[in-house]
């Protein structure tokens, strides 16, 4: 088997594979954290197998410890096993952090080896003071711009505008890290654009080894870009950060309000502390088990105390957001420049 390895900040992924596409469609994912150097503190070993005969992988006669729109899970002491209603099989031990996954179907298999690794690794960087939060953001000179909006409120076209600016350095379109410090870090990994004309021309500016597709169950077919084609773009957040909180709000026009330090933090509640919209896939992310419980509660307690030093050191706005996408960029982009 071939292998492939990731580093997020101190988590390392190492994959296992025969398909050479798959592996390089992981990379592609990733590609800012592949082959980083820095010491591994924690590796989880994921071996895939793209075959047909998996579906006798789960043991019979077993109880659902749970089960979701996307698959059903069964626990053996420290062993999950997460059958995707016969089009996916995975096998989890959380004792010795491996993993297997089995499917005939390399979508499906792309799809789930991505959740895992997101899942998983963002597991081990919470207990490490290492949290996402849902928003977008980019940098220009000393500043940080990091925009919270609700899912399919707008963030990436947002950040597709800041795309257009080779000025604008980019940190992150959907989930940007804060450290147990309140400071920003970069989490730069493939971004998605719907298939559509809206994004045509950007698309169309992409070079195509760049570009892959995933067609997922609950959003459809999205087109994915590998931020290394914006590579120099790239770069260590500044210190100083804007934190905007957007809302959509019916006008043609975009109007940008300071904000207190508590109403701020309500926002970050939701964005950051509870993590909503984040992807936390439950499969891999909890393990039911009482000392994952006491974990759990640790890491929400990091994360309140990391979102209450972000707001602290940050300048706090709220964004009235129009459905004018050009006045929207046009506003937002003068808290940075």
């Amino acid at each position: 088997m071939m292998k492939v390895n990731f580093n997020f900040y101190g988590f390392e992924v190492v994959v296992n594979s025969d398909s050479i596409e798959l592996l390089d469609l992981l990379k592609k994912n990733f590609g800012y954290f592949y082959n980083k150097k820095m010491q591994a503190k924690k590796t989880l070993t994921i071996d895939i197998f793209l075959k047909d005969d998996f579906k006798t992988i789960v043991p019979k006669h077993l109880i659902a410890h749970k089960q979701t729109i996307n698959s059903m899970s069964y626990d053996i002491g420290p062993i999950r096993y997460n059958d995707y209603y016969g089009k996916a099989v995975t096998v989890m031990n959380y004792e010795l952090e491996t993993a297997k996954i089995y499917s005939s179907d390399l979508n499906k298999i792309h799809e789930v080896a991505y959740l895992l690794i997101l899942s998983r690794q963002g597991k081990w960087c919470d207990r490490n003071g290492f949290h996402k939060v849902h928003a977008m953001s980019v940098s220009h000179k000393d500043k940080n711009l990091v925009v919270m909006m609700p899912m399919k409120g707008g963030k990436t076209t947002l950040f597709t505008q800041f795309l257009k600016d080779e000025k604008y350095n980019l940190i992150s379109d959907d989930s940007p890290v804060i450290n147990e410090n309140g400071d920003l870090l970069s989490f730069p990994i493939r971004f998605g654009l719907e298939d559509n004309n809206s994004y045509k021309d950007l698309l169309n500016s992409i070079d195509e080894s760049y570009k892959f597709s995933l067609e997922r169950e609950q959003f459809g077919k999205k087109i994915l870009v590998d931020t290394l084609f914006y590579k120099n773009r790239l770069k260590k957040p500044s210190k100083k950060t804007i934190l905007v909180q957007g809302i959509r709000w019916n006008s043609e026009k975009c109007i940008v309000e300071k904000i207190s330090f508590f109403k701020m933090l309500m926002f970050l509640k939701t964005h950051l502390i509870v993590g909503v919209g984040l992807p936390m896939v439950i499969e891999y992310f909890l393990q039911g088990t009482l000392q994952d419980h006491l974990q759990n509660l640790k890491i929400l307690v990091s994360r309140t105390l990391a979102a209450i030093r972000l707001t602290y050191k940050s300048d706090r706005y709220i964004a009235y957001m129009s459905y004018d996408i050009e006045n929207n960029y046009e506003e937002l982009k003068k808290l940075i420049d």
